[in-house]
């Protein structure tokens, strides 16, 4: 289900009620490792990774509309030390430019607490996109706490190196690859390239265009000129 706030965010409203109209839709989460560095680098990162999702038409990749979401963990470490601190993660960023202003607004207010003396909580947090801030719900457990158990009714599901290599064969050819093809045999600049190749459906009507017998450079002009 999903929290619907009778308020404009969740710290200014006196209640929530629970929408279940996308109950049965499965989802599917994909967790990085902890190797990114900024805010500019998580954005980068989920930019990407919506554009593999769109091409593979797993999700429209519509933030703004709950079809993919951010949750952004945050920790922050002495510089030299390899030990990572005390994380926090923000739940439910819906768009882009958000999850970049969470990542950087929470290192920096960690900073500030640890350099103040205060010591991090674990704990679960939101984003109040309208004052910029992230705001504390609950605490978090550790893992443990959670007391994760084998679900009997569900078996393990083994993934071989052959299937791995039979799905990545039956793979569309994804953007970055696009890219790459309309700069060296359709002439384009690359800037141009990456605008036509954003939608998968504008970058395979450009190469049907061009497989009809059109210029592609001509169509690519008209593409990003009139009919835009």
């Amino acid at each position: 289900g999903k929290l619907v706030h009778s308020g404009n965010t969740i710290s200014d409203s006196k209640s929530s009620n629970v929408d279940y109209n996308r109950t049965g839709v499965p989802l599917l989460e994909i967790v990085s490792e902890p190797d990114i560095r900024s805010g500019a680098e998580a954005r980068a990162y989920v930019e990407k990774l919506r554009s593999i999702l769109q091409y593979l038409e797993v999700s429209d990749g519509r933030m703004e509309e709950g079809s993919l979401r951010g949750d952004c963990n945050v920790s922050v470490r002495l510089r030299g030390t390899k030990e990572f601190g005390t994380r926090t993660e923000t739940k439910n960023v819906n768009s882009l430019t958000a999850i970049q202003k969470v990542v950087e607004y929470e290192a920096l207010r960690q900073a500030k607490l640890i350099e103040a003396g205060g010591k991090v909580d674990q704990e679960t947090r939101t984003w109040d996109d309208a004052q910029g801030i992230t705001i504390g719900m609950r605490k978090k457990d550790e893992e443990n706490d959670y007391r994760y158990f084998p679900e009997p009714d569900l078996v393990p599901i083994v993934i071989t190196d052959e299937k791995i290599e039979e799905v990545r064969r039956a793979l569309p050819e994804l953007q970055d690859a696009k890219i790459e093809r309309f700069v060296s045999e359709y002439g384009l600049s690359r800037e141009d390239a990456t605008i036509l190749t954003v939608s998968r459906k504008t970058a395979d009507f450009l190469d049907a265009t061009v497989k009809a017998g059109a210029d592609a450079k001509t169509v690519a002009n008209w593409m990003l000129g009139d009919l835009s």
